[in-house]
């Protein structure tokens, strides 16, 4: 639940999605130590709630695929999209989220976002 697209990773003994709240929405994390039985609860930004998106179609509208998430120089990296404006294939914008690995990832303030690069149609 409020975790679409999602990468399933693991990282410091415990499995992590990394995703969407739905199919334009807020960037999530969500971490379970038992197996898969139990997971984390999206209540703030320091649970797992990274990057707000707006209401509805409203901008930011995140958007990803259930793309590896990348281990590179100390930080846990993975690909996302704004929909800014929320017109398919044409609104898109290219961007990056990371953080440090030797952080809560479950804590929005140790999470980054690059730059976002829009789609060039030529």
């Amino acid at each position: 639940m409020n975790c679409y697209w999602s990468t399933r990773f693991t990282h410091d003994g415990a499995l992590h999605f990394l995703g969407t709240t739905q199919q334009y929405g807020s960037v999530v994390i969500r971490r379970n130590v038992d197996g898969g039985h139990t997971w984390s609860h999206l209540v703030s930004p320091e649970t797992g709630a990274l990057f707000a998106g707006g209401y509805c179609h409203e901008s930011p509208n995140y958007h990803c695929a259930p793309v590896p998430v990348t281990i590179h120089k100390g930080r846990i990296f993975k690909a996302y999209e704004v929909c800014c404006p929320c017109v398919w294939g044409t609104g898109f914008q290219a961007c990056v989220i990371s953080a440090p690995v030797n952080c809560d990832l479950l804590d929005a303030a140790n999470w980054a976002m690059s730059n976002k690069i829009a789609f060039d149609p030529a």
